[in-house]
Parts: structure tokens; C-alpha cells; sequence
């Protein structure tokens, strides 16, 4: 599946590739984790509450992801806080 307008975070050892948008199905609410070590990537096992794509940089408090999107013409910005 390609996909475009992704955020990304790294957490030891994998990134995060979060949200995006893919021709295909529209804005998407899946997670993907690329193992780094492996050079793999697997669908994590949680979405985003809402579908869509970051335009800012998610950030990692603990085991927290802040993660903010939207904020185009007629959309207002989300925050989405999901634990890893």
C-alpha cells in the first residue's frame, strides 16, 4: 500500500508510521511499526481514533503519543493522545 503525508517517531529500535493518506482508501486510521534492526514493517495492533494525516511532528511523553493533524481550510486541529 503507498502512502503519503505520514507522521513518523521513532521509539528505540522501530518507527512509528502513523495515520497517512493513500490513493487507494482515503485518509487511513493505521499504524505501522518499521523495525529498524529487522528492516521490517508490521501493522501495529491499534488505529487512531479518527482518520487523517499529521502535518506536525507527534511527540513521546512516556508511554504517551501526542499526536496533532488537521487544521486545513474548514477543519479544525485534532490532538489524539494514544499509549504505546
Amino acid at each position: 500500500m503507498k502512502i503519503e503525508c505520514v507522521a513518523c517517531i521513532y521509539l528505540q529500535g522501530e518507527i512509528l508510521i502513523l495515520g497517512g493518506y493513500s490513493c487507494e482508501y482515503g485518509s487511513l486510521k493505521k499504524i505501522f511499526s518499521y523495525d529498524t534492526n529487522s528492516n521490517t514493517i508490521r501493522s501495529v495492533n491499534k488505529e487512531l481514533s479518527q482518520p487523517g494525516w499529521s502535518i506536525y511532528q507527534p511527540i513521546k511523553q512516556g508511554n504517551l503519543i501526542h499526536l496533532f493533524y488537521g487544521g486545513e481550510e474548514d477543519f479544525p486541529p485534532h490532538h489524539v493522545v494514544f499509549k504505546y
